[in-house]
């Protein structure tokens, strides 16, 4: 059985990440290689993780990273509907301060929504 699972569905202006199960060393690499690939410049990233039984600190970091990621590349990653145990981990060192925390994903979709994403200059090609 596989520690995690991971889906995505695409919304206009943003790309929903479903976290199923453990989210730690060993899966945290799988999770932001995934991120990588299904996001785009600009858009807004919601991770859903209703379904995340367990999140250690590389779960934590790998969740911080692709935020830093989507905000470089001119959108605001969104967390929502933590369960007790992942959401005590992420606001004991104020993570949440980084990476908007939200209750329901439908509070990170409509906060996504109100939000535009800023779309940003690609940069030049080198000569």
């Amino acid at each position: 059985m596989d520690a995690l699972s991971l889906r995505r569905r695409r919304l206009p202006g943003v790309i929903l990440v479903a976290v199923g199960g453990e989210l730690d060393i060993l899966t945290a690499g799988r999770f932001g290689a995934f991120a990588g690939r299904v996001r785009r410049p600009g858009q807004h990233l919601v991770v859903d993780l209703t379904a995340t039984t367990f999140l250690s600190c590389h779960g934590l970091r790998a969740l911080l990273e692709v935020g830093d990621d989507v905000r470089r590349d001119g959108g605001v990653a969104r967390l929502a509907a933590l369960p007790p145990g992942p959401l005590r981990l992420v606001r004991l060192p104020h993570a949440d301060a980084l990476v908007p925390v939200h209750a329901t994903v439908e509070d990170a979709l409509c906060a996504a929504a109100a939000r535009p994403p800023v779309l940003t200059d690609p940069e030049p090609l080198a000569q």
